[in-house]
């Protein structure tokens, strides 16, 4: 493992590029500032709030996020969802609904889980939910694979790091690396190997020394340094999506959807820490395709490296508890199941959750 890690510090200073790096606009969607999380699984808690419809004044082309914030809240909710990463091929996902402020579990009133939120999103015909569950999974995870596939299913300019790579760069990293492992693993081999940087030809001598100067990531012209007043920013420029971070620490600061049919904007309020560890935005405003304007408060947020019931089990408990209590209250109430069933759904919730 040693070696390993030296063998890569080698690479990332020998190819490394001599220009400033500009960000992707994948990278920027991971939380790139944020430390990785500890663990597999994030828990995270929400309120939800819908505020009265505000606009713009005169003079302005937004409204101001303390406006935002003065709004008057029309209907509140709190959630908490599991999201898990124990395989990194998917991303499980459970959301718990409550009918009022207490979270505990007499107070749950839906529940809802999906083995790979990711490909439930991908099918999803709703903009605002696809959009809000990525930011959840860049927020909670460093993880920008929902938002790349939100990015890449509406915006025809998007690229994600994985089609933007210097394709003559990762061929040259690879045969570094499989010398420097060869090298390693036998010492007399380093007198008879040609090191893949360094070649008898001048002129493939100037070519290797260029693609090491070369960018990991293809220039593109999607992200560049915005300013707005004496404020500079990272700025995402495509199709139908501009986002803003700070130029700085990289933080998520607003991020504008126009498809011609509607605008969703969504802006991002002071980041502070949850945990000791991990910043997260303590209130995220959000404003759907017909204009109504949510404040979401997050109230906690925590990591686990292994849980005592898995992600799933505590769903199939939760749900048959549900149910009974459900039960229950259609015998007390004499409702039929649809109707109960019918209240739950269709709230203000399910514009963000599935």
């Amino acid at each position: 493992m040693k070696i390993q890690k030296i063998i890569l510090i080698l690479m990332i200073i020998c190819l490394r590029p001599v220009q400033a790096a500009i960000p992707t606009v994948e990278g920027l969607f991971r939380n790139i500032n944020n430390k990785d999380i500890d663990g597999t699984i994030a828990v995270i808690s929400f309120k939800v709030k819908e505020q009265m419809l505000i606009t713009p004044k005169n003079n302005e082309s937004t409204v101001p996020l303390e406006d935002m914030a003065a709004a008057i809240p029309k209907i509140e909710k709190y959630i908490k969802i599991f999201l898990s990463v124990e395989n990194p091929n998917r991303i499980e996902y459970m959301k718990i609904e409550y009918n009022g402020a207490s979270m505990g579990r007499s107070g749950v009133s839906k529940v809802s889980y999906y083995p790979n939120i990711l490909d439930k999103m991908n099918k999803d015909k709703s903009i605002e939910r696809e959009l809000f569950i990525s930011m959840i999974n860049m927020f909670a995870l460093n993880d920008s694979r929902g938002m790349s596939q939100f990015l890449t299913r509406y915006n025809n300019d998007y690229y994600s790091n994985k089609l933007a790579l210097n394709e003559k760069k990762i061929i040259l990293y690879n045969k570094y690396k499989s010398y420097l492992t060869r090298i390693n693993e036998d010492k007399e081999l380093k007198g008879e190997l040609q090191s893949p940087l360094k070649n008898e030809d001048p002129e493939k001598n100037v070519e290797i020394k260029n693609t090491m100067n070369d960018a990991m990531y293809m220039k593109s012209n999607n992200v560049f340094l915005h300013r707005e007043g004496n404020k500079f920013f990272w700025k995402v420029s495509l199709d139908s999506t501009n986002a803003l971070f700070d130029n700085v620490n990289l933080k998520l600061k607003q991020v504008e959807f126009d498809n011609g049919g509607g605008t969703i904007d969504l802006r991002v309020g002071e980041y502070i820490l949850f945990d000791g560890i991990h910043e997260l935005p303590k209130i995220v405003y959000f404003k759907d395709l017909v204009e109504r304007v949510f404040k979401i408060r997050i109230l906690k947020y925590k990591t686990f490296s292994k849980l005592t019931k898995t992600i799933k089990q505590r769903y199939m408990e939760m749900k048959k508890k549900l149910s009974e209590a459900k039960i229950i209250k259609d015998v007390m109430e004499k409702t039929s199941l649809n109707t109960i069933e019918q209240s739950v759904e269709g709230n203000t919730a399910e514009i963000f959750f599935y």
